[in-house]
């Protein structure tokens, strides 16, 4: 029979910012003995690749908070900063655990939608678009979304709507 102890993670923060848990199992009938096993037990942050309303030829990578990180689906809108004092309307394009190394991971700032607004087909219907009139899949989405889903670019704490 094994006993499991565990850590409090809480105290335990790796450089990355990955929280580690420990947990140490060790045999009910070896509590003198100074060997024990020990797993370690990695909870990764999750992190989404967003399309944005701009003219910009590739996705951008955010981090989740953790208060929505099981919440978030491809398809969701979310409402991320971008540059020093803009927020925009985003939409998930990609959920996934590796952080980019070229520039610095913003947290996303909200989560709008609780079910996807866009489906699989709509996404690479959004790509053929994107590549037979040349142009990004931020123009794509600026004219394909209705102006009702775009919230607009916050800007020095004002709202501006997308025309």
């Amino acid at each position: 029979m094994f006993k499991v102890l565990v850590c409090k993670p809480e105290s335990i923060l790796s450089d990355s910012g990955v929280q580690t848990i420990f947990l140490i199992s060790v045999p009910s009938s070896s509590f003198k003995s100074p060997f024990f096993y020990c797993t370690f037990v990695l909870a990764m942050k999750k992190y989404v690749d967003v399309i944005l309303p701009l003219p910009l030829p590739k996705y951008f990578t955010y981090s989740l908070p953790d208060e929505c990180a099981e919440e978030v689906e491809i398809g969701c809108r979310v409402i991320v900063p971008f540059g020093r004092k803009k927020f925009y309307t985003a939409i998930v394009r990609n959920v996934h655990y590796c952080a980019p190394t070229e520039y610095e991971v913003k947290d996303i700032s909200a989560l709008l939608d609780a079910s996807p607004i866009l489906l699989s087909t709509q996404f690479k219907f959004w790509e053929w678009l994107a590549d037979y009139y040349l142009c990004t899949q931020g123009d794509v989405y600026k004219a394909a979304l209705p102006s009702g889903l775009k919230i607009g670019i916050i800007f020095n704490n004002e709202l501006f709507k997308f025309l």
